[in-house]
């Protein structure tokens, strides 16, 4: 398996849809605090799967540095299946050394399932379904 660090894109869209849902384990509200975590978890991922490399030579974009992102809301809806695929890159991309082990790692786990659980509740298909 290979892991990058995600692009601010992608970061973006994590941190919009998880701000909107609620507070990290560290209790981080503020959407550049809970991207900021979420970006040290990824880094600490791909160190565990390259950790010969030096920080500007592990893969990911160039430019995207701790402490110089800035949160942007890039989703229109943070409900959306955007936002999930998005949280999935992310989450894989740290399935690295003991990341997968981290308070963080699985607070975001838990995010997965509850936004994919209502964005399937929310479709005709479900509604329609029986219920017992």
């Amino acid at each position: 398996m290979s892991a990058y660090i995600v692009d601010e894109l992608t970061m973006n869209r994590v941190t919009s849809a998880l701000a909107f849902r609620e507070h990290t384990p560290s209790g981080n509200a503020d959407a550049q605090a809970i991207g900021e975590e979420l970006y040290a978890m990824n880094v600490c991922a791909v160190k565990a799967r390259y950790p010969d490399d030096a920080d500007d030579e592990l893969p990911g974009p160039v430019g995207f540095v701790l402490g110089q992102w800035q949160y942007e809301d890039t989703l229109r809806n943070p409900r959306d299946v955007q936002a999930l695929k998005s949280m999935h890159c992310l989450r894989y991309q740290c399935n690295e050394g003991d990341v997968p082990d981290s308070a963080l790692y699985k607070w975001l786990t838990r995010q997965i399932g509850e936004l994919a659980d209502d964005l399937i509740m929310a479709t005709p298909e479900y509604n329609a379904a029986e219920w017992g």
